[in-house]
């Protein structure tokens, strides 16, 4: 599928598909959902302004509702009402990676990590002296794992609300979530 079938470009950054089969797509000219067959552009879909540009990040939270970051800031779309929240410019909100949690909160990646609460919507920073982030993924217990760029790896510790380093034996520089939870790495 590429622009003459709708897509607003053929520039894609991200995708996801969300609990009801439909697919998102971040693209260089705004976000996307795809049924199958036709393309509905979110900037169509919904009266905001900010909406165009890279979408660098989509993911959905335990409420069906669809996050997606680009350089104006984070945005949440409901398809229960089709309207749109904007939580504005979080710092290093066009990062490259934003994943939901079983508890509600959503988790992106920039030169640190950045917890949001869903309900609250309250901005919690984890910042890591020296390092960058690169991914992030959730295994099948529902740990948040990091990678850094330099290859280490970091898990996130519930009961000291940070994260710890965990030596694997190599350096990983990306990491992701299989379907069946494990992680890719």
């Amino acid at each position: 599928v590429t622009t003459k079938d709708g897509l607003p470009s053929n520039t894609i950054y991200c995708t996801l598909q969300d609990r009801t089969g439909f697919m998102w797509i971040g693209t260089r000219d705004g976000l996307s959902r795809y049924d199958g067959n036709n393309f509905s552009n979110i900037r169509d879909m919904v009266d905001a302004d900010g909406l165009g540009g890279n979408i660098y990040s989509i993911c959905e939270d335990n409420e069906g509702k669809i996050w997606f970051s680009n350089p104006s800031g984070i945005h949440i779309y409901d398809p229960a009402t089709g309207k749109i929240s904007d939580l504005g410019i979080v710092e290093g909100s066009s990062g490259p990676a934003m994943i939901s949690d079983s508890k509600g909160h959503v988790w992106l990646v920039t030169d640190k990590i950045i917890r949001i609460g869903c309900g609250s919507l309250e901005i919690k920073e984890y910042s890591f002296p020296h390092l960058r982030p690169s991914s992030m993924a959730i295994d099948s217990y529902g740990s948040i794992w990091v990678s850094m760029h330099d290859g280490n790896i970091y898990i996130y510790d519930t009961r000291t609300d940070n994260f710890e380093q965990r030596d694997c034996g190599h350096r990983i520089r990306r990491i992701s979530s299989a379907e069946d939870g494990k992680l890719l790495a």
